[in-house]
């Protein structure tokens, strides 16, 4: 169930661009949230996207199957908009602030066909949904411009308000409860944007930096190390590109996998500075295409230094008190639980992961992004799905995952065996 219609404007495309884009296009490296972030089923369900990206991506069916949100009986007279929008006001709010077009929202919603069926809820997710405005089917955009930030709307949405720009006439009305949960403001276009001030420093390379904030940390990022960061990027004429502030939360990266100006940079910097770059063409992009020209300026908040797991020495023997399933699974218990039920195929799991290839490259860890990753069961690769199924709350256990249990040899997947280390969080039942 998408929220949002049409291309990504500017500003969802350039985390790609402006973050993972070192060295030639033959060498960039694919970001590390996406292309095989989530071990995922068949379906492949959230594993080429980041799990707040912009816009949401297709509700998972098991979602929709375990959805139990039945749509409430309204009583009263809808106001109408010329659009063909019309709406019931559920919940008042004595706030006066209305979101703008470069704004982004929190909300919380479920959406109905209008037959009463449910197609996506964030009551699924556990959490609100971060959006642009700019990102919002019409329908919506124009609801939540109106709506104040506590406010609660039942909306109804013509077709044509419902769905993307090219959807066919067969497509149906749609019906909300949404909620503006909060407002989040773009940052401030930085006063010297267009031209670097004398106090600048400039280095060998062309890039001129300033430290907008001294940090608090003593030791600086090195190329291997993994760092978590707030960053806004503008052209010199001041026209916002991206903003981690307005998904409202930072992002995780490698520092060996940005462009050449942030590995410089990231490595002048200890945690809690911010740094303000500017950043000539040829340390950004060098005229790829499709990419941004020009003289890019950003602002870089290093928040902290990550230390994930290294691949674990014992990993690649199979200790003799592994557990062995039918399957092929094998498994060992690092850490027992305090918890004392298992998740069944519609529970949602929250965990730390961290995965490796057996010759100890590593496949993806939710450290390296610093925050546990909220998951359905049914849509895990075979090895995670029986795995967790093994786990109680507050366990830590390895499992050594045949390739058969995890990609298969699906193109554009880790290949081969894997060993994942899983940290069972909580348990949500569907």
């Amino acid at each position: 169930m998408k929220l949002s219609g049409g291309p990504l404007p500017m500003a969802g495309i350039v985390l790609s661009f402006c973050l993972f884009c070192c060295g030639s296009p033959s060498e960039s490296e694919a970001p590390p949230l996406q292309a095989h972030s989530v071990p995922a089923g068949d379906e492949d369900h959230g594993s080429t996207q980041p799990e707040d990206s912009f816009p949401p991506s297709e509700e998972p069916a098991g979602e929709r199957e375990t959805a139990k949100t039945a749509m409430p009986v309204i009583h009263g007279s809808r106001t109408l908009r010329p659009s063909g929008l019309s709406f019931v006001v559920l919940q008042q709010s004595a706030s006066k602030e209305h979101p703008a077009p470069e704004d982004a929202v929190v909300i919380d919603y479920t959406a109905w066909t209008a037959g009463g069926e449910v197609l996506s809820s964030t009551t699924i997710r556990g959490r609100p949904q971060v959006v642009p405005m700019r990102a919002l089917l019409p329908g919506l955009a124009e609801a939540l411009a109106e709506m104040a930030p506590g406010e609660k709307r039942r909306l109804w949405l013509p077709h044509e308000l419902a769905h993307e720009a090219n959807a066919g006439p067969e497509t149906s009305d749609l019906v909300y409860d949404i909620q503006l949960v909060r407002i989040i403001h773009p940052p401030e276009v930085p006063e010297d944007v267009s031209s670097p001030p004398a106090t600048a420093r400039l280095t060998r390379t062309g890039l001129q930096t300033r430290v907008i904030r001294r940090g608090t940390g003593n030791q600086h990022p090195s190329e291997s190390d993994t760092v978590r960061v707030h960053y806004s990027a503008w052209t010199s004429e001041g026209e916002l590109l991206d903003s981690s502030i307005l998904r409202d939360h930072s992002t995780s990266i490698s520092v060996n996998r940005t462009m050449p100006a942030w590995q410089e940079a990231l490595k002048l910097m200890v945690a809690g500075e911010i740094r303000r770059l500017w950043v000539p063409e040829k340390l950004s992009y060098g005229g790829r295409p499709g990419a941004p020209r020009g003289t890019m300026v950003f602002e870089i908040e290093l928040l902290e230094i990550l230390h994930y797991d290294s691949f674990p020495k014992d990993a690649r023997a199979i200790p003799r008190n592994a557990e062995r399933s039918a399957s092929g699974l094998l498994s060992q218990v690092l850490t027992k639980g305090w918890g004392t039920r298992h998740p069944s195929m519609s529970s949602l799991v929250t965990i730390d992961f961290s995965g490796w290839k057996l010759n100890g490259q590593p496949v993806d860890s939710s450290l390296d992004r610093g925050r546990p990753s909220t998951l359905l069961v049914s849509d895990l690769i075979p090895g995670w799905s029986e795995g967790l199924r093994l786990m109680v709350e507050g366990e830590k256990r390895r499992f050594w995952i045949p390739q058969e249990l995890a990609f298969n040899g699906r193109p554009g997947h880790p290949q081969g065996d894997l060993v994942y280390d899983l940290t069972l969080l909580a348990i949500t039942d569907g």
